[in-house]
């Protein structure tokens, strides 16, 4: 799965012209040059809003929740972990997979934070690794 720049972004623009002066190399999520970006890109004005536009996942990698509701970004997943009603979570729990830790793991390619949501306990446990590993990465 990769992250597309939101190139139309002026500050964005700006920012890769001076990085990455070809700006065709889409950029992997979790990536060493991501994480680049975002060390450099968090020092500037207006950063949270950026990054967080940028890392947003299209229609066809979103999380479909059984809410109806459909999460792009994991700032939004940690919202849907809060607020989701308790049958709710435990069906995306239930079963074999736990549905939150494999779109951890396919789309965003967050091993150790997919495995730890996959052992959580509660809603509230799951909900508080997910709020750790979007402070980590400068989201929250």
């Amino acid at each position: 799965m990769f992250i597309k720049h939101n190139y139309s972004h002026p500050l964005l623009r700006k920012f890769l012209s001076r990085h990455e002066p070809q700006n065709v190399r889409p950029v992997r999520a979790g990536s060493a040059r991501m994480r680049q970006y975002l060390s450099v890109w968090r020092r500037q004005p207006e950063a949270a809003r950026v990054i967080r536009e940028c890392q947003r996942v299209d229609e066809e990698n979103a999380f479909k929740a059984i809410d109806g509701s459909a999460v792009y970004t994991l700032v939004d997943l940690h919202e849907l972990l809060r607020r989701l009603e308790t049958e709710h979570y435990e069906h995306h729990t239930g079963g074999t997979c736990n549905d939150f830790s494999c779109w951890l793991r396919d789309v965003w390619n967050e091993e150790i934070a997919a495995e730890l949501i996959s052992r959580a306990a509660a809603q509230a446990e799951a909900a508080a690794i997910l709020e750790r590993l979007c402070r980590r990465r400068g989201e929250l």
